[in-house]
């Protein structure tokens, strides 16, 4: 398995969520990785890489809070590409999505897992899975309640 992801803590924490359930074989990022990550990465023997044409083929590919948008060569060397998208799909595409919610005062929320296309968050919905905001409720925990559905 392949993850594109970001330096970022929902990323990280995805990435821990992953290995132990898969063996996650290469993480291909955009930005550098903290120290904490670099080491994760190489005490589970995930290979680092910036470019992605430095893969051949792949069984599965996943992508989550990856600040680029994927190319079609790449999403064709995998036998299955997925994006897990910490919002409820179609409703909140985009970035900074948690923020959204509380503004417009959202009471449930949800993540999306969806199969990669070539144009951000558009890909036909697998699944969406939903669960409550409460009252006092910041950005974060809610990324952190939508890691919970992976």
């Amino acid at each position: 398995m392949i993850l594109c992801a970001s330096d970022n803590y929902v990323s990280f924490e995805a990435l821990k969520l992953l290995a132990k359930k898969v063996r996650v074989a290469k993480i291909i990022v955009n930005e550098p990785l903290k120290k904490e990550v670099l080491d994760f990465c190489r005490q589970e023997g995930v290979l680092i890489c910036n470019k992605m044409d430095t893969v051949n083929r792949v069984g599965v590919l996943i992508s989550f809070s990856y600040k680029k948008l994927i190319d079609k060569s790449l999403i064709n060397k995998a036998r299955v590409a997925v994006n897990f998208h910490p919002a409820p799909l179609p409703f909140y595409r985009g970035r900074a999505t948690t923020m959204q919610a509380l503004i417009k005062g959202e009471k449930r929320w949800g993540a999306t897992f969806h199969y990669l296309a070539e144009k951000f968050d558009s890909g036909k919905i697998i699944e969406r899975r939903w669960f409550d905001i409460s009252e006092h409720c910041c950005p974060l925990k809610i990324s952190e309640s939508s890691l919970k559905l992976l």
